[in-house]
């Protein structure tokens, strides 16, 4: 998904890639529903899980008119939206898809958070001392 954007010499095309993440207590009802959610990630608890997901997002190599959006994903709306697109809510491509839906809804945080706004998992601190450590 790209908008415009007007630059008084030419225009700019953003392109936007939308992450689904599961926030605090989404995580854990998923992980129940879905066992395998995270296997191999080597994590024990929503912290690690943020953590892990920061740094999966870092190693992406994006061209310079990218930008990421993290899109929540919650378990009951998600397994609703599944119900009425026809698709596995376990596959890694339903919630690929689900989380461009909820980014056109503009649900979403810009990835990574400008130096000293508050990280993306909701923790409260800032980036730079959170998930961007």
């Amino acid at each position: 998904m790209g908008a415009a954007r007007v630059d008084r010499r030419r225009w700019v095309m953003t392109n936007y890639l939308a992450i689904g993440w599961f926030p605090s207590g989404e995580l854990e009802r998923a992980r129940v529903l879905w066992p395998n959610l995270l296997a191999g990630w080597n994590v024990s608890s929503h912290r690690d899980y943020c953590r892990a997901v920061d740094h999966h997002l870092r190693q992406l190599q994006l061209a310079d008119d990218t930008q990421v959006l993290l899109a929540p994903i919650e378990v009951k709306p998600y397994i609703n939206w599944c119900a009425r697109e026809g698709v596995d809510p376990a596959a890694p491509e339903s919630r690929s898809k689900y989380s461009t839906t909820v980014a056109t809804r503009g649900r979403v945080q810009r990835w990574p958070p400008e130096r000293g706004k508050p990280c993306w998992c909701g923790r409260g601190k800032a980036y730079e001392e959170c998930c961007g450590a």
